[in-house]
């Protein structure tokens, strides 16, 4: 089921207005499946591991995702072709990896 959500975020660092579709974020635990070749964005957070294929996101500017309870705005750079995360609660900047 997909229901479209509006939210406004700002930190010291941001301040975005979004409206986006709510679905299962593309975040995996498991990488069966993808191409050989496949970029691949990863983050470490909250003792959970999760990763992003580029194909899964090339299409979300900014998505929301949950770590064990926290929450965490992603968002996309098509033009530079990176991933940023943020933690809202605390305006905490999340390390992003590429591989």
């Amino acid at each position: 089921m997909e229901a479209t959500v509006q939210n406004s975020y700002q930190s010291k660092f941001l301040s975005v207005s979004y409206q986006f579709l709510s679905v299962i974020p593309p975040g995996k635990t498991k990488l069966i499946g993808l191409p050989p070749r496949e970029v691949v964005f990863g983050i470490d957070y909250n003792n959970i591991q999760r990763a992003y294929p580029l194909t899964a996101i090339v299409d979300k500017e900014v998505f929301e995702d949950s770590f064990g309870g926290k929450v965490l705005v992603l968002k996309f750079d098509k033009t530079g072709e990176f991933l940023s995360a943020e933690e809202p609660a605390s305006g905490t900047l999340i390390i992003v990896e590429k591989h």
